[in-house]
C-alpha cells in the first residue's frame, strides 16, 4: 500500500496544506497547540523546521504527529475554497465551503473548470457549448451564464438535441422542441422588402452602367424633345441644342442623330427594366403564394444567394 502524502507549510502568510492528491492554499494560518511564526513539515524531503522571532527549532515528535494529523482532518473539518456547483451541476464559482454548503450546492477540490461556463460530469468538468434562454432563444459557446439561462448542454448533449431548423427557431422549453415564434405577416413583409432591395441593387448591373440621378432627371426632356423633333422639326428643343452647342468633341452627332440615339436608348433601357421588374414580379407573387415560413425563408435563401453573386461579381 502506498505510504500517505503529508505536507503542511505555513511561509509568508500563505499556508500549503496536501493530503494524498488534495492540494489547499489558503491565507488562514493553522491552528496549532505550538507557537510559530513559520513552519515545514515536509516528510518527502524530512524536513521538519518552525520558526519563532527568527530562530528555527526542529519539529518534536508530538509536533509532527500533531501536523500530520491536521493535514489528515483538513479536508473534513477546516474551511476553504472549493469549486462549487448547482442542481444542475453548473458551476457558480470558486467559494469557500462552509457557504456551498449553507447553498446546497455541491462541490470539488480535484479539478479547476477549465471553462467559465462548465458542468461538472461525474468526476470532471466540461466546458457548456451551448445554452437556452428562458425565452427559447440559443446562445452559443456562452462566454458567461445569468439568471435567464435555462438549459446547458455539453458537447455531447448538444449532439442530441435535434438541430435547430434556423436561427430565427427557438426552443419550447415545456413541449421540448424548436418552434417558429414568428409572425406569417411580417416574414412575408420582411420577404417582400429583401426582394425588392436586391432588385434595385441589380437594376444598374442589368443595364450595363451606373447613371447618376441628377442625369436621370433630364430624360423625361430629353425624349419629349427627340419626339417632337423627329416628327416636325420646327419645334423647340432648348436641351438639345443647348447640349450639342456645349459638346465640342470629334464625335458629335448631328441633331437627327441625337434625338434618334435618345429614344434608342430609351428603349433599350425600357427593355432591360422590363426584365428586371419581370423577374422581381415573379419572386414577389412567388412569396405572395406562400403559406408558411419556412417556404419564405426558401425564397430569402435564394435572395441571399443571388446578392452575394452580385458581389461577387464586381
Amino acid at each position: 500500500m502506498n505510504e500517505e502524502l503529508v505536507i503542511l507549510t505555513w511561509v509568508n502568510n500563505t499556508a500549503i496544506v496536501i493530503y494524498n492528491e488534495l492540494r489547499f492554499d489558503t491565507n488562514i494560518k493553522p491552528e496549532l497547540s505550538f507557537q510559530f511564526d513559520a513552519l515545514y513539515y515536509e516528510p518527502p524531503t524530512n524536513h521538519f523546521v518552525k520558526g519563532i522571532n527568527n530562530e528555527f527549532f526542529e519539529l518534536t515528535e508530538e509536533e509532527k504527529l500533531e501536523c500530520s494529523a491536521y493535514c489528515k482532518s483538513y479536508v473534513n473539518n477546516a474551511d476553504y475554497p472549493v469549486y462549487a456547483y448547482d442542481d444542475k451541476f453548473i458551476f457558480v464559482g470558486r467559494i469557500l465551503k462552509s457557504e456551498a454548503i449553507a447553498k446546497n450546492y455541491g462541490y470539488t477540490i480535484l479539478e479547476e473548470p477549465g471553462n467559465v461556463v462548465s458542468k461538472y460530469v461525474t468526476d470532471h468538468w466540461e466546458p457548456i457549448v451551448a445554452i437556452i434562454m428562458d425565452d427559447g432563444t440559443l446562445r452559443l459557446n456562452p462566454g458567461g451564464r445569468c439568471e435567464k439561462c435555462t438549459l446547458f448542454f455539453t458537447e455531447e448533449e448538444w449532439k442530441v438535441l435535434p438541430e435547430q431548423p434556423t436561427s430565427d427557431y427557438i426552443y419550447d422549453i415545456v413541449n421540448q422542441e424548436w418552434i417558429d415564434p414568428r409572425k406569417f405577416a411580417n416574414v412575408l413583409h420582411e420577404t417582400q422588402l429583401e426582394i425588392r432591395n436586391y432588385f434595385e441593387a441589380i437594376r444598374w448591373k442589368e443595364w450595363g452602367k451606373y447613371i447618376p440621378q441628377y442625369e436621370q432627371l433630364t430624360w423625361r426632356d430629353q425624349i419629349e424633345e427627340a419626339q417632337n423633333y423627329l416628327a416636325d422639326q420646327t419645334v423647340e428643343t432648348p436641351y438639345i441644342d443647348t447640349f450639342l452647342n456645349e459638346r465640342t468633341d470629334i464625335n458629335k452627332p448631328t441633331k437627327q442623330e441625337l434625338c434618334s440615339d435618345i429614344l434608342n436608348n430609351n428603349k433599350q433601357y425600357k427593355i432591360a427594366m422590363a426584365k428586371v421588374n419581370a423577374k422581381q414580379w415573379n419572386y414577389l407573387k412567388r412569396a405572395e403564394s406562400c403559406t408558411t415560413n419556412d417556404e419564405l425563408d426558401e425564397i430569402r435563401a435564394e435572395i441571399k444567394e443571388l446578392l452575394s453573386s452580385v458581389g461577387r461579381a464586381k
